[in-house]
């Protein structure tokens, strides 16, 4: 399962001392807003060849042959390992957009758009952009030291159903942080409590209205969401900035589908997608 870096409210490790001295905890139990947590594992394996003096001799003839056997039976799976993941590459639909089409009858899902930001053949991972709930993250985070003011009035939204101890801030705007994970032009992902922390006390209402704070994310192991999407679950979209930021929520699904043309009532329903 593929997982982004988020602000962890479950764990009780320290924070990124580097980032700041901000912490940050829910005002019940000891939980901790927690230090950024890199849990990326993606990487290539690539063989590699060194050449090594021995002496002349049949048994080391023989042992060279194997050796190179093995050389060239490593390199062979190295090269198909990277050509694999070349072809997924090209063929990963993130950074996208996920529609569920009408027949998703799954609650976590129903009429929900997902931005998809990572599509490898490991997995999938997306936070869902149009689940707001009534809660202010001011009255649920708290800072040390604390807030001067909540300014800015930011509610905590549901990003999926999966690790809802995690959050992310996914931003319209460049926060200037290190840590900062680019998703598609103009979106960023943070876990920095410190740009939290000046969302809320400055209130600059550009900033906010360009801010979500997501609890919680959508995964898909290797190979279910394309299953999904030839069931015809999912319709799939451009990223539009000015549709996570600047469409209420309630009709961002409805808008998201009728901008690829479609009418979302004309959709023919079927069994049901759980």
């Amino acid at each position: 399962m593929l997982v982004l870096p988020g602000i962890n409210f479950g764990s009780s490790g320290a924070r990124n001392e580097q980032e700041s001295n901000d912490h940050a905890s829910p005002r019940h139990g000891k939980r901790i807003l927690g230090a950024v947590a890199s849990v990326w594992q993606a990487g290539r394996t690539y063989a590699t060849f060194a050449r090594t003096r021995h002496p002349q001799g049949s048994s080391f003839q023989n042992e060279l042959k194997q050796r190179r056997q093995r050389s060239r039976k490593s390199a062979f799976h190295s090269v198909c390992n990277q050509l694999t993941e070349e072809s997924m590459a090209e063929h990963s639909l993130a950074p996208g957009l996920l529609l569920a089409m009408p027949q998703m009858t799954d609650p976590n899902f129903a009429r929900s758009v997902v931005l998809l930001c990572r599509h490898e053949s490991d997995g999938a991972m997306g936070l869902v952009v149009n689940r707001p709930t009534d809660t202010l993250v001011a009255s649920v985070v708290q800072f040390d030291p604390p807030l001067t003011e909540d300014r800015a009035g930011l509610r905590v939204w549901t990003g999926g159903p999966v690790e809802q101890q995690r959050a992310w801030l996914l931003l319209g705007f460049d926060p200037g942080e290190d840590d900062a994970l680019p998703i598609a032009p103009g979106l960023y992902l943070s876990a920095s409590a410190r740009v939290l922390r000046h969302i809320l006390e400055g209130g600059d209402e550009d900033r906010v209205r360009e801010a979500r704070f997501l609890v919680g994310y959508a995964g898909w192991a290797g190979g279910q969401l394309e299953s999904e999407l030839a069931a015809s679950a999912w319709l799939t979209a451009d990223v539009s900035k000015d549709l996570i930021f600047h469409t209420d929520a309630e009709v961002m699904w409805e808008s998201a589908i009728r901008s690829l043309g479609i009418d979302p009532y004309a959709l023919q329903l079927g069994t049901g997608v759980h």
